[in-house]
């Protein structure tokens, strides 16, 4: 019994790989991402593997059509990287990547991969011969990889941005440097370096055509004063506050830095940045990447976006992927509640206990992180076809609260977002 239950598990361990053609799969399946050219092209540096073993006794191996068989599995393996391999891969899910499999055969056909090839360099970056009949070579490739995501989109293999954020809502985001406790973002993008990092984050966003919203038109420090003043534990992280006074779903902060070094007689720098993205109002991290440029010489500046331009294609893929998930399971909302300080401790409880009750009907999951006499703090997921808005969230708790017969009334304090400040009065 024991050795059956261990073979139908190797067997379901396996099936996702069962039953499927390798012939046009690469063999080699080495890639690294060299850089972010565009918002819809990378360079990704491959090798492959190509053999040429002729039947017959005095027949011998012909390198160019190894080397032209290692070319077509480099391009294969570039692609597959993008697809699986990659830190932030085009096939995300479970569901994504079974699937691809039904289509995987006939979209390595090379003459369809060349689709996706914007450019390829002309020279290896090496060549090993690994024996009579084979050979590694490596080289670079500029992948039209939004193509490729149109196309699996298309073919009904992974889900368009556009049906995500059409049920969980059109994100606005908001871009700022990466603040120390006593700075005030505001101030860094008065400098050059930071506003040229600023730009290039809102370009890339604006290109993919996200809603985003520029801080430098927006002063609103009275709002930021406001904010702290009821988002306990983080009276000094300006970078929330200004992001929740504006209003934006999302606030992306980077980090940046130069390297400068003499290669003999020639100065060359390297630069590298960190992007992170965040939920506004749940303060929830979304994604973070570091990116680099290559070491040459060259302006900072042309450097900065460069590193730039590579985190922040990963920073938007590992979003992505947290937006897929929250259509499983469930819209994610904070939601404070503020009890009347004339409520006995024994009242209070009761209240705790009854919107606790009132949570398990209403969402898909809950999380308690305080409940004290006077404060209930909750995350909160919800089904997004039934509560895409804050509102929708606090029309169904007021109307349960009421029929529920609980103590006091419960009113609105502040909703912004997916943050929903409500109070509970006698």
């Amino acid at each position: 019994m024991k050795r059956s239950v261990a073979i139908c598990l190797v067997l379901v361990l396996l099936l996702p790989f069962m039953g499927l053609s390798q012939e046009n799969l690469p063999e080699s399946r080495e890639a690294t991402l060299v850089e972010t050219t565009s918002p819809t092209e990378v360079m990704v540096r491959a090798k492959g593997i190509g053999h040429h073993d002729p039947k017959g006794l005095f027949k011998k191996p012909d390198p160019k059509v190894m080397n032209k068989r290692a070319e077509r599995d480099a391009m294969k393996s570039a692609i597959y990287f993008l697809l699986l391999n990659a830190e932030t891969p085009i096939l995300a899910t479970a569901e994504e990547k079974l699937a691809f499999q039904n289509i995987q055969d006939s979209f390595f056909e090379t003459e369809h991969l060349r689709t996706f090839i914007a450019w390829e360099s002309s020279q290896y970056a090496s060549r090993v011969k690994l024996n009579k009949t084979g050979v590694k070579v490596e080289k670079s490739y500029k992948i039209n990889k939004q193509l490729i995501i149109d196309e699996l989109v298309n073919k009904g293999i992974i889900t368009a941005r556009e049906n995500i954020v059409s049920q969980l809502g059109m994100p606005y985001i908001m871009v700022l440097p990466e603040a120390g406790d006593d700075q005030n973002p505001m101030d860094l993008l008065a400098e050059p370096k930071y506003k040229k990092g600023a730009e290039v984050i809102e370009s890339y966003l604006t290109s993919r055509q996200y809603d985003v919203l520029v801080p430098e038109a927006v002063q609103a420090a009275n709002a930021m004063q406001q904010t702290a003043s009821f988002m306990s534990g983080m009276d000094d992280d300006y970078s929330y506050q200004l992001a929740l006074s504006i209003g934006s779903d999302i606030y992306i902060t980077y980090s940046m830095n130069v390297e400068r070094r003499k290669v003999g007689s020639t100065a060359v720098a390297k630069a590298s940045a960190g992007v992170r993205a965040y939920e506004t109002t749940t303060a929830r991290l979304l994604g973070t990447a570091t990116g680099y440029s290559e070491e040459r010489p060259g302006g900072e500046l042309m450097l900065v976006e460069e590193a730039i331009n590579n985190a922040v294609d990963q920073t938007l893929g590992k979003l992505m992927s947290y937006w897929k998930s929250d259509l499983e399971r469930g819209i994610q909302y904070k939601l404070v509640v503020s009890l009347d300080a004339g409520f006995s401790a024994d009242m209070a409880e009761d209240i705790a206990w009854e919107f606790a009750d009132i949570l398990k009907m209403l969402t898909k999951e809950y999380k308690e992180n305080v409940m004290s006499k006077s404060t209930l703090d909750y995350l909160i997921w919800c089904t997004p076809e039934d509560y895409q808005r804050s509102s929708d969230v606090y029309r169904a708790l007021k109307e349960s609260y009421q029929n529920q017969g609980s103590p006091g009334e419960l009113n609105r304090g502040t909703i912004n977002r997916k943050l929903l400040l409500l109070n509970i009065e006698e």
